[in-house]
C-alpha cells in the first residue's frame, strides 16, 4: 500500500511477490495485494492490470465498495483496450450484482454499447442519466447526441445539439457538434450558419475547418 501511494512499482512488486507467495495469505490480503498492484500497472502493462483486477474480483475477498470499484476499474480499461463486448459484460454484472443506477456506470455502459452499434440499447442507457439532469457532463450529452444520429434518430439528435449549444456558446465542440447533427440531417444552411458563427470568433483554427465550411457552401 505504501509503494502503490508512492508510486514504486518496483517495491509494490516485491512486497506483491511475499504476500501472493505466502499460502497463509487470506483471500482479502490476496485481492487487495492484487488490487494495488494492478492499480500501478495502468498505462504501464494494461494486460497484466487486468488479469490482476479479475483475479482479485475473482478472489472475492474484497469490501463492497473495494470489490465494485475494481469492476468499474477492470471495464474502464477494458474500453481503453478496445474490449467493448468485455466491458459490457463486466458492467452488467456490476448492475446485476449492486442494482446501482449510478451514472458513471450507465455511461460508460452508453459508450460501450455505443461502440458495438447497439444505438437503442445507449440511448436506454444514457437518457436517464442526461435528460433533465443539470449535473449532467457535457460529453454524456455528446455521447447521447451520437447515439441519437447513429441510431437514425436525427431529429432527436438535433433537438439535443440545440439545447446544448446555446448553453456552452464558446464551447467550440458544442458548436461544432451541432453543425455535425445539422450535416447529417442535409441542413446545409444551418450548419454553415454555424460554422460562419464559430469563424467570425476566430474559433475556426485547423485546415480542415476550413474545407468542410467551403466543402458546405459547395453543397
Amino acid at each position: 500500500s505504501e509503494a502503490q501511494q508512492e508510486g514504486d512499482l518496483e517495491a509494490a512488486e516485491a512486497a506483491a511477490a511475499e504476500v501472493l507467495g505466502n499460502e497463509r495469505a487470506n483471500a482479502y490480503e490476496r485481492a487487495i495485494t492484487q488490487r494495488l498492484l494492478a492499480d500501478l500497472l495502468i498505462d504501464v502493462d494494461n494486460q497484466r492490470a487486468m488479469d490482476l483486477l479479475r483475479e482479485a474480483i475473482a478472489a472475492a475477498g474484497l469490501g463492497n465498495n473495494e470489490h465494485y470499484g475494481a469492476m468499474i476499474a477492470l471495464a474502464q480499461l477494458q474500453m481503453q483496450e478496445d474490449d467493448y463486448a468485455g466491458s459490457l459484460a463486466t458492467l452488467d454484472r456490476l448492475v446485476s450484482e449492486t442494482s446501482t443506477d449510478k451514472a458513471e456506470v450507465q455511461v460508460l455502459r452508453g459508450n460501450a454499447l455505443y461502440r458495438l452499434d447497439r444505438f437503442d440499447e445507449a440511448i436506454a442507457a444514457l437518457e436517464p442519466v442526461v435528460k433533465g439532469n443539470p449535473e449532467a457532463r457535457a460529453d454524456w450529452a455528446q455521447l447521447l447526441m451520437a447515439s441519437y444520429a447513429e441510431g437514425g434518430r436525427a431529429d432527436e439528435a438535433v433537438a439535443l445539439a440545440e439545447e446544448i449549444a446555446p448553453k456552452t456558446p464558446a464551447d467550440r465542440r458544442s458548436q461544432l457538434n451541432l453543425a455535425n447533427v445539422y450535416l447529417q440531417a442535409d441542413d446545409y444552411p444551418k450548419a454553415i450558419a454555424v460554422y460562419e458563427r464559430l469563424r467570425q470568433a476566430g474559433e475556426l483554427t485547423e485546415a480542415r475547418d476550413y474545407s468542410n465550411l467551403a466543402a458546405m457552401h459547395l453543397n
